[in-house]
């Protein structure tokens, strides 16, 4: 570290004085010196002045010579501003604008911002992915995609997105499913969430949009109705009864040729209800050994009697396996 003269002494005490970016500042280059030897004020500066207990304060200097009646410079008059607060609030912002704009560049779902008239003013790399397109900032609203679908098949006109209520009551929306078009017409179906940025007066300002494509779960799920379909089918068409239960035990679903024995619709049979057909005598047991596989996983078997719509009771082999 420098060892500080006579002549360093003589602007600003005991100081040890740094230039903004941290190289060291010779006290006959700092803002007062110059002042003094070129006769002018000097603004805009900023330095780094290390106290003697070590600590470093930001500093703004307002020199100022003093000059006599004949305009000779006889003397300054040195103002500092303590800038440290503000230049630490500064830097902090700084950090969390970067971490911003990283989580924002870096997200895995689309994200876009609007300003508080719906005007986009950012958007991330996956918006552009699924959008199909580079809206223009600053001048396209509401969405960057081509159209809005409603899942109806409905057409949902740009100035009527959710992004407006949100703008025009501060509250957020969560989960809405729309399908959004691509240049090249095709449709992608996307849960988009909304939530207004408001200013420290509570004002709405704008608001951040993201969506997530859902076309996999969207397609996983007509895969799961297509099998539920067909499974259904295979059910009713069974000469067997069959049933489903619920984890509790609780039937919810028997297939026709049950209403065809029993007489009985599902809405009467349902839940526990089914317990009214089987011969009394066999009620408890049945309902034992049920209780007991639900609770243990293990298979249910069980000989019972049914009772058949004409009152007749038939003996029945009575088989389930846990579905996991």
């Amino acid at each position: 570290e420098p060892v500080l003269g006579d002549t360093d002494k003589r602007f600003c005490g005991s100081f040890k004085l740094f230039r903004p970016d941290g190289s060291y500042m010779p006290h006959d280059e700092c803002p007062m010196a110059i002042a003094l030897k070129e006769g002018r004020d000097i603004r805009g500066e900023q330095i780094i002045a290390e106290r003697p207990d070590g600590a470093a304060r930001w500093l703004e200097p307002y020199p100022t010579p003093l000059r006599d009646t004949d305009g000779r410079v006889i003397g300054r008059i040195y103002m500092l501003v303590d800038i440290t607060e503000r230049k630490q609030a500064e830097h902090a912002a700084r950090e969390s604008e970067e971490r911003y704009r990283t989580l924002f560049a870096s997200a895995p779902m689309a994200v876009f911002v609007c300003d508080r008239n719906a005007v986009i003013q950012q958007y991330n790399h996956r918006a552009v992915e699924l959008w199909g397109r580079e809206p223009t900032c600053g001048v396209e609203k509401h969405c960057g995609s081509t159209r809005l679908w409603l899942p109806d098949g409905t057409l949902l006109p740009h100035d009527q997105s959710p992004v407006l209520d949100a703008l025009r009551t501060g509250v957020p929306a969560h989960n809405v499913e729309v399908f959004i078009e691509r240049p090249d017409g095709s449709r992608l179906p996307v849960l988009v969430n909304f939530a207004a940025i408001k200013n420290a007066r509570g004002e709405v300002t704008g608001a951040i949009t993201s969506f997530i494509d859902i076309t996999e779960r969207k397609r996983a799920e007509e895969e799961l109705r297509q099998a539920e379909k067909r499974l259904r089918f295979v059910m009713d068409s069974m000469p067997q009864k069959i049933f489903t239960a619920k984890p509790n035990g609780d039937v919810d679903y028997f297939n026709p040729i049950w209403t065809e024995f029993t007489g009985l619709t599902f809405e009467h049979i349902r839940d526990w209800g089914w317990t009214q057909f089987i011969h009394p005598d066999d009620v408890a047991e049945n309902v034992r050994v049920w209780r007991q596989s639900i609770d243990t996983g293990e298979p249910f078997q069980f000989e019972h009697r049914f009772r058949r719509a004409d009152g007749e009771y038939r003996w029945h082999l009575s088989r389930a396996l846990p579905m996991r």
